[in-house]
């Protein structure tokens, strides 16, 4: 029975496709096409019995799920933060059958947020700062970790200072 199992489950998940994934339960079995080798009343030592078994689970809309994942984590985080929507990934645990049709389950949902920061304001804000006064400055935004800034041409006898241009200054944000 485990093995058949497996083989109704492995066949279950290649009906699914690749936008749907199958709830790893069997919400029903049934038995059909029943087929005995002997009869009621013949003696026998042993009886074999040939049967179809047919197994129903249920698939979710993986794409779905993640707009289900996505709207719950923009409702629930300050707006100064972007959700960075490539990095939602929405797990299932606690997966049972209520009924045939129904389940309930338990989900984590995990993201990236980025700040949300005017990168044109922010080059004002820095623009004929020292490096120093422009890490200070940077420091203040939520979820900052470091800056690096690089001058082109980078001449050894220039001070270490931003433009006082702010066109002149290109801000590139990164996260992990």
């Amino acid at each position: 029975p485990e093995n058949l199992l497996a083989k109704a489950k492995d066949k279950l998940n290649q009906q699914a496709g690749t936008d749907n994934a199958m709830l790893p339960i069997i919400t029903k079995s049934t038995i059909e096409k029943k087929k005995f080798d002997k009869n009621v009343g013949d003696e026998a030592k042993t009886v074999t019995l040939t049967a179809t078994v047919s197994f129903k689970s249920m698939a979710y809309d993986k794409n779905e799920l993640k707009e289900i994942g996505l709207h719950t984590m923009r409702t629930k985080t300050a707006d100064s933060l972007k959700l960075l929507d490539d990095s939602i990934q929405v797990d299932l645990h606690d997966i049972t059958a209520k009924n045939e049709g129904v389940a309930k389950a338990g989900a984590i949902i995990e993201g990236s947020f980025a700040s949300s920061i005017d990168t044109t304001m922010l080059q004002k804000d820095i623009a004929g700062k020292s490096f120093d006064e422009a890490q200070q400055i940077l420091s203040r935004i939520p979820q900052y970790k470091n800056a690096e800034f690089t001058l082109s041409p980078d001449l050894f006898f220039l001070p270490k200072q931003l433009p006082k241009f702010s066109n002149n200054i290109t801000i590139t944000i990164q996260t992990k």
